[in-house]
């Protein structure tokens, strides 16, 4: 544990019933990080925010904040969530519906004399741009700015970090990303520590400084979102944050054969089955010139516009005779249906993983 460390989870463990829910995990957030916790639906991800919030009691393991242990069964130590000095903000956002903007806001400002927490809401309600609203109730407001209120709430007690359960999810895409982007500006310049539960990778690649990627319980790699994208630990980290390509094939003399050519495989063992990885966008198409082509000839099988680009099919065979489609995105003017391109596909953005 680090002292600019705001939170520090340590070897976590939490059962429901006979399912193991969260199976060791172990996180950090330093002072001004911003840190995403990702996977997919019921991986368990949620459970851990909660069990660092104390809103759920903790089996196993350590959770301490700014150095101080705050949960720890094995020494009979849980702090209650009041005093465990986090903000919460949750995809419902949670408002009280009797009460208006302002109160919402100084509900967890109670220790403070009046006249600093009629400051303190006003100048956080400044921040999240909801300054006019403070006599309003959360019914007359629309979802994102009830995201806001809930976040300007978390924010005014200024919590040592903040906890996040999939708060934009329950907006509307143009919206979320707009919210989004403000939440992030909003943290920033505070330099609030947070971690953000999200199942979104496109939302923990823009949001964090660091991710932690989840599966069934477990982290199975984290570190910064580049390296995860561009260093995936094995094919479901590479598939999470995108799609990619899937060419099977096996190991044969220290390489891989397949339409791509020979490919080196130094790191896998004699007759391992394997799976050759690509991303959509790494994949370059280029004309075919009379009967050469520089790449491996390919016929275009279709396409389809995204308004940022286009993706483009094409079908190959693998080392076993199994037709492969492959998806390729372009941002320029695409080939045809039935017309036959040259493929290419960099080395240095082709991976390799066990097939499991």
């Amino acid at each position: 544990m680090q002292p600019h460390d705001a939170l520090v989870l340590q070897d976590l463990y939490h059962d429901y019933d006979r399912l193991r829910a969260v199976d060791g995990v172990s996180l950090s957030v330093r002072a001004g990080e911003v840190v995403c916790l990702v996977g997919p639906s019921g991986c368990g991800k949620s459970t851990v925010l909660r069990l660092a919030a104390g809103l759920e009691a903790l089996q196993s393991g350590r959770v301490s904040m700014r150095g101080e242990v705050v949960g720890d069964p094995a020494k009979r130590i849980g702090v209650p969530p009041e005093r465990r000095h986090v903000g919460l903000v949750f995809q419902d956002f949670a408002l009280f519906p009797h009460l208006t903007v302002g109160d919402n806001v100084a509900f967890g400002l109670s220790q403070v004399p009046a006249a600093d927490r009629d400051k303190r809401v006003r100048d956080v309600l400044r921040q999240v741009e909801m300054e006019n609203y403070l006599d309003a109730y959360p019914h007359a407001l629309s979802g994102g700015q009830q995201q806001r209120v809930a976040l300007a709430r978390a924010l005014a007690p200024e919590p040592s970090v903040l906890l996040l359960d999939e708060p934009f999810s329950g907006l509307d895409e143009r919206l979320r990303e707009q919210v989004r982007d403000d939440t992030l500006r909003l943290l920033r310049r505070n330099g609030t520590a947070a971690l953000l539960v999200t199942h979104d990778p496109e939302e923990a690649l823009f949001m964090a400084d660091r991710i932690y990627l989840m599966r069934a319980g477990r982290i199975v790699q984290s570190g910064p979102p580049q390296e995860l994208y561009y260093r995936p630990a094995d094919l479901f980290v590479a598939s999470f944050f995108s799609r990619v390509n899937e060419i099977r094939g096996v190991v044969r003399d220290g390489h891989v054969e397949g339409p791509l050519g020979r490919l080196c495989a130094p790191d896998r063992q004699e007759g391992e089955r394997v799976v050759v990885t690509f991303r959509p966008e790494a994949v370059s198409l280029a004309p075919v010139l009379g009967d050469q082509a520089d790449g491996l000839n390919v016929e275009v099988q279709d396409t389809h516009f995204l308004g940022t680009g286009w993706v483009v099919h094409v079908l190959v065979q693998d080392a076993e005779g199994r037709d492969v489609k492959l998806s390729v995105r372009l941002h320029g003017r695409p080939p045809k249906a039935g017309e036959r391109v040259a493929l290419r596909v960099p080395s240095d953005a082709i991976l390799m993983f066990p097939e499991t």
